[in-house]
């Protein structure tokens, strides 16, 4: 039986999945984190502001990168499983555009939290935020997982995997030199 690691080589799909856990497992840490702020919280304490650093670094490290790999490469390649396709694949882009604008929004908050420290409202937005961004990945990444890659995970065929595997890898490897 091969492990997740092995199949990401082989299979995109399981590459973006693999992907997924790590913005999942970010994601449930912070969601837990902030479960101990309240409305009258006055002090962000340091444990929870260190939380929130390490999902802005493990998001920031991947999100547009993995963006750009379903949008350019991976949806592109698989429209042709899905009836409609096209379609259902640009509800996925409007998401990629609604989680891009609010992991702006929680690293602007980080910014301003870092710049002038943290007071009562910032933390409240902070949490908002937060919450309404974990909410989004959520159900964003459970949509994707459930329906499109468990498809592709098992319809795509092995040259078009392999090509996919290849373009990403290669998308992946131009915008990392360039950063």
């Amino acid at each position: 039986m091969q492990n997740s690691k092995q199949l990401e080589l082989l299979n995109p799909a399981q590459s973006l999945i693999n992907e997924h856990v790590i913005f999942m497992e970010s994601l449930n840490k912070l969601s837990e984190a902030l479960k101990f702020l309240d409305q009258e919280c006055n002090d962000l304490p340091h444990s929870i502001l260190q939380i929130a650093e390490s999902t802005y670094f493990d998001m920031n490290e991947h999100l547009n990168i993995h963006f750009i790999k379903e949008e350019e490469i991976f949806f592109p390649l698989i429209e042709h499983i899905f009836p409609s396709g096209r379609a259902k694949f640009q509800f996925l882009h409007i998401d990629h555009d609604k989680l891009r604008l609010t992991f702006e929004q929680f690293s602007n908050l980080l910014q301003d939290i870092r710049s002038f420290g943290a007071d009562n409202k910032l933390i409240i937005k902070l949490k908002d935020v937060s919450t309404e961004m974990i909410r989004l990945f959520y159900y964003h990444i459970v949509a994707e997982d459930t329906v499109y890659l468990e498809v592709a995970r098992e319809k795509l065929p092995s040259d078009i995997a392999e090509l996919a595997i290849k373009q990403m890898n290669e998308l992946e490897s131009r915008i990392r030199e360039i950063n």
